[in-house]
């Protein structure tokens, strides 16, 4: 795994930096505030640190679990920059998206999938595509401090003008597992870190993710991240909506 830690500091920092541009109360209202007015308001959020959570019914898992601060319903967009580990794959452009929908409290359904078109060396059309849907559940271990636990099945393929299984980036099913953590800096500014690793006839890849999100509005918030893995490293900025 290619060691880019540089990149990953200075995308935090430019982070820091957009939000220190921004007041809060000028997308989160009084949604944090301690009067009933505030509570009021965070409640009919529907989305960030209110005390709606979130916004999952009250339910016995749910007070096992605790209250999460944080809405796992949303889609994610994004624009990638893939660097492939392959030395004869040129870099390349594409997309991702991800759909998160909350079924019981913090307990979740989840799909995400990454595409991407590039060349070999000697000038072959090369399609690249993973996705992986599974269920994962925010287990809150102190206030906007989630451990999230996800897993599920994955698909990976490669096709190299027909050809597929190209090198050891192989076309099929298997599996992954994600634990990792979401945390809230302040009112929006939030850090996601996640060490997803997948399993594909019997392929693996380890990766580490990292993602900073900026809310701009109970709605919407700005995303940007790195993943580091095996197999390619990816560079990417996108927007989410939070429902």
């Amino acid at each position: 795994m290619r060691s880019l830690l540089l990149p990953a500091a200075s995308l935090t920092l430019a982070s820091l930096s957009l939000a220190g541009t921004v007041s809060a109360q000028d997308y989160w209202g009084d949604a944090n505030s301690t009067t009933a007015a505030g509570a009021s308001a965070g409640a009919s959020s529907g989305y960030g640190y209110a005390d709606s959570g979130s916004g999952g019914s009250s339910t016995a898992m749910g007070s096992l679990l605790g209250q999460s601060d944080f809405n796992y319903g949303y889609l994610d967009a994004s624009y990638y920059f893939f660097d492939f580990d392959q030395d004869n794959f040129d870099s390349a452009n594409g997309f991702g998206g991800a759909l998160s929908i909350p079924i019981l409290d913090s307990i979740f359904l989840k799909g995400a999938a990454n595409y991407a078109s590039t060349d070999t060396s000697d000038g072959d059309g090369v399609d690249y595509l993973d996705w992986q849907a599974g269920v994962g559940v925010g287990i809150p271990l102190m206030t906007r401090f989630d451990l999230v636990l996800e897993g599920g099945l994955a698909h990976r393929s490669l096709d190299v003008d027909g050809i597929n299984d190209f090198g050891d980036l192989t076309d099929g099913y298997g599996w992954y597992v994600a634990p990792g953590v979401r945390v809230g800096i302040n009112d929006y500014l939030e850090i996601n870190g996640t060490v997803r690793y997948i399993n594909v006839q019997d392929t693996s890849d380890l990766g580490i993710d990292i993602k900073a999100l900026l809310h701009l509005t109970p709605t919407i918030s700005v995303t940007g991240g790195v993943l580091f893995s095996d197999d390619a490293n990816q560079y990417g900025a996108g927007l989410r909506i939070n429902f």
